[in-house]
């Protein structure tokens, strides 16, 4: 793969080209998901995912043009190789203004949405979006757009995209932000089934206030969020011409001590995920145990490694809902190597 990506590069290197660099990323996960809750069953995600990519840039950098290809390997499956697929996309960036556009990694976002937006296991299992990112970047703040064209649809596969939004201004300590998201489940081409697959619309809204301080006590840094989360959630069903409008408080508070790492998120109001965690994947991306009207979740993390090219976490998560409880242990690997091709002054 290595090699092929190399030959690819070489053979078809635009002319304006000043700079071709090959990286490899690897990425580990481990969690272990215990406990009575009727929210999350129990299960053991684990697996590696393997990236080669080759990017060729412009002579300032603001241009580039990036070729990979994802491969997951999952130990004790069947097949090495359970998932993979190669990546394509465009980057400009330039003045805190960027633009990427293709198959892209999902940690190329600004701020990676809560889990309420998107879980665990879908960073876990979908590391790529499909489709464009638009981010400012400004001495107050960041705005930052994007679409995520998940499937098109044919005869027995539903269209399903994203489009979402996030923004924050930060003054001094203060900061105020909103995250948006708009999730679009259509019908497949199958006339027949019109019936059966109605169209599904899920908009969540999440807007807060808060401090990020830094040399806080013994912490060296801490950030507080509260404010509310708001769905428009409905089933274009014809028999129910109804939009459920859940809403609740939520609350985040992370902190950080040398290697320690604490998150503390609370939520309490109405069950968001109306039509229910049989439809999680479905009709709902972010976490299962949004469906409960009150949870308490706890995140205790510990960096075992960390340098410019090595990242190695442990932690532990605890959730409490009116369904039960339950626990992760988890362990996260990152290893990333690079190496400039090619370079012309």
């Amino acid at each position: 793969m290595v090699a092929a990506l190399t030959m690819m590069a070489a053979t078809s290197l635009p002319a304006g080209a000043q700079k071709v660099d090959l990286q490899i990323d690897t990425r580990g996960f481990f969690d272990n998901v215990e406990g009575d809750n009727s929210y999350r069953r129990d299960m053991t995600h684990f697996g590696l995912w393997v990236a080669p990519q080759l990017s060729v840039s412009s002579r300032n950098e603001h241009h580039s043009l990036n070729v990979g290809y994802d491969a997951l390997v999952e130990p004790g499956t069947k097949d090495v190789f359970t998932d993979g697929k190669p990546y394509a996309y465009y980057k400009y960036d330039d003045r805190g203004l960027r633009f990427v556009f293709g198959s892209y990694p999902r940690r190329l976002m600004k701020e990676q949405m809560p889990d309420y937006f998107i879980c665990d296991s879908i960073r876990y299992y979908r590391p790529n979006m499909t489709g464009f990112d638009f981010l400012y970047t400004g001495d107050k703040g960041y705005v930052e757009a994007f679409i995520d064209w998940i499937a098109k649809q044919d005869m027995t596969v539903r269209e399903q995209f994203m489009v979402g939004v996030t923004a924050q201004f930060r003054s001094g300590a203060f900061q105020m932000g909103l995250d948006n998201l708009v999730y679009h489940y259509a019908i497949t081409s199958d006339i027949s089934r019109k019936e059966i697959d109605w169209i599904h619309d899920y908009i969540l809204t999440h807007g807060y206030v808060g401090l990020n301080m830094n040399r806080v006590a013994w912490f060296d840094n801490v950030d507080i969020r509260t404010g509310f989360l708001l769905a428009a959630d409905r089933d274009r069903d014809p028999s129910v011409k109804k939009w459920h409008l859940p809403i609740g408080f939520v609350a985040d508070i992370k902190a950080r001590w040398k290697r320690l790492s604490l998150l503390q998120t609370v939520y309490a109001g109405k069950r968001q995920q109306h039509f229910g965690v049989q439809d999680f994947g479905k009709y709902y991306w972010g976490d299962a145990i949004m469906h409960s009207p009150w949870y308490s979740h706890t995140e205790i993390g510990y960096d075992i490694v960390r340098d410019k090219n090595v990242a190695v976490s442990t932690g532990l998560q605890v959730n409490f809902t009116d369904g039960g409880m339950n626990w992760h242990q988890c362990l996260t690997v990152n290893y990333t190597i690079g190496r400039t091709l090619f370079f012309r002054k």
